[in-house]
């Protein structure tokens, strides 16, 4: 499937002012470029790997260091290289950390490189280091008030408390790092259009990693032993990112399924759902439904009566079409003991605990919260049990008792954003690939809102960077429409 065939359609022929060549060009001789350069570790290091063959340290730090210093020549002339780059390994972050000096790894790395080419294009473009786009003032507020819950940790624990989870804390920090350096450095829509290739593949590699150990785990003993814990070393984080990565692929079918072209990718979708299965995630379960019902929603309300049939009539006429492990694994939610009333599980019940005291902690320090990674320390005053785990197990009471409520507030309005943005888009855009692109962002929006409600899950960015390169990217098709009065839609603030 070539992604030119997804070319661009009017939908307003009064339109003006729009480039109608982005829709059928964008997908030419830089993605071209680009993805030679991304083949040159797979067939160097990769593929001889995977045919058996051995690699000296030799060979794999003098390729290293050579695609490096291509790496930083390429991107001085197009930061794409680097982006794409970037993109490709953030979410196999964790388990590839390639770590070379203590706090010297990966990520810290082509942070830095970013930052370089950041500085470079600013200056060549003679254009402000910060641009002002959809959602970058939105991002910049929350990312200030959340960062001083740094200086409210100190309050209440002392200087060394926030020393003890300095890595942590700076982890909190790339969120805002990875969203500013792709909004800054992503130089245009066609750009934009080309990174959710890149997220694409992206996801197509963990899927890989995730396939491998999921047929490495298959008919173990029992559901924990059978868990997938993908590149991402942690089975919620790993459902979680499928859950929020899935949204492009929702995007695209629902937008082009009646192109043949676009139906070779649903044996990879299934695939991709079944791996989600084997994380026996529930909440990144309910997330990756509530994402598809979504984006259905958006695309329009036939869709989504259609797929209810579809799930009602499986549930009614053929439930055992249905996982076995999946029914399992939400039987688990509840106990039955003899001579009892049916009771929450183990898990579930402390989570309970842990939200109440998450929300007498709210109470208490409404504005400022209690300060990061406060919450582990001091769960055991408001706790009415013993309970052994250390997480909110729900991200926005991890917000609000630690950073307080207008930082809870303010995610949800990013969340929010990244849907309407997303619809707005799909809406409005006259490029249909930017329309699937809109379908993708109000999915990846919902599943981010249902899959947090049952644990924290932007933490890091191995599992939230994707989301935030997103959110980037559709700031920059934003753009394309912003300044058009058409179809209702006005001039967009840019704070």
């Amino acid at each position: 499937m070539a992604f030119n065939d997804f070319s661009y359609t009017p939908i307003n022929k009064q339109i003006k002012n729009v480039d109608v060549t982005v829709g059928s060009s964008w997908a030419g001789a830089e993605l071209k470029s680009v993805l030679y350069f991304l083949a040159l570790p797979v067939i160097f290091l990769v593929l001889p790997v995977a045919l058996g063959l051995g690699l000296s340290q030799i060979w794999i730090y003098t390729f290293a260091g050579i695609y490096g210093v291509a790496l930083l020549i390429k991107s001085m002339q197009n930061p794409e290289y680097l982006l794409a780059i970037f993109a490709l390994y953030m979410p196999l972050s964790k388990m590839i950390p390639i770590s070379i000096l203590p706090n010297i790894n990966g990520t810290n790395i082509l942070l830095l490189l970013c930052f370089i080419i950041w500085a470079v294009e600013s200056n060549k473009n003679r254009q402000p280091f910060f641009r002002s786009l959809p959602a970058t003032g939105l991002m910049a507020a929350w990312g200030i008030i959340t960062i001083l819950s740094g200086v409210t940790a100190v309050v209440y624990g002392g200087i060394s408390h926030l020393l003890k989870y300095l890595l942590e804390f700076k982890g909190w920090i790339d969120h805002f790092l990875v969203f500013f350096i792709f909004a800054n450095l992503i130089r245009d829509g066609k750009m934009a259009r080309r990174m959710v290739v890149y997220l694409m593949m992206g996801t197509f590699a963990v899927f890989l990693f995730g396939l491998d150990e999921m047929l490495e785990k298959a008919g173990r003993s029992s559901i924990e032993k059978s868990r997938v814990l993908g590149p991402h070393l942690q089975p919620n984080d790993f459902g979680a990112f499928l859950a929020y990565s899935a949204g492009p692929f929702i995007g695209l079918f629902l937008m082009f399924w009646r192109n043949m072209k676009v139906w070779p990718v649903m044996p990879f979708f299934l695939l991709l759902l079944k791996l989600l299965l084997v994380t026996f995630s529930r909440g990144a379960m309910l997330g990756f439904l509530m994402g598809g019902a979504t984006a259905a929603w958006t695309r329009s309300i036939a869709y989504v009566a259609t797929a209810i049939g579809i799930v009602i009539a499986i549930v009614l006429f053929a439930p055992q079409l249905l996982p076995e492990s999946v029914l399992a694994r939400f039987k688990q939610t509840q106990t039955d003991d003899p001579g009892t009333t049916r009771k929450l599980d183990k898990s579930s019940d402390h989570r309970l605990i842990l939200w109440g005291a998450a929300i007498e902690m709210t109470k208490e320090s409404p504005i400022f919260g209690k300060g990061f990674k406060r919450f582990a320390e001091m769960k055991g005053q408001y706790t009415i049990q013993t309970v052994m785990e250390s997480d909110t197990h729900n991200m926005y009471l991890y917000v609000s008792s630690q950073m307080g409520i207008p930082a809870l507030i303010l995610m949800l309005l990013i969340i929010f954003k990244i849907y309407w943005y997303g619809r707005t888009l799909y809406k409005y855009h006259p490029d249909s690939y930017a329309k699937a692109i809109g379908l993708g962002g109000a999915s990846m929006a919902a599943a981010v809102a249902v899959v947090n409600i049952f644990g924290s899950r932007i933490i890091g960015i191995n599992t939230m960077g994707y989301v935030w390169i997103y959110l980037a990217i559709m700031s920059h098709l934003l753009v394309e429409i912003q300044t058009v009065g058409f179809n209702g839609v006005t001039k967009y603030g840019t704070k």
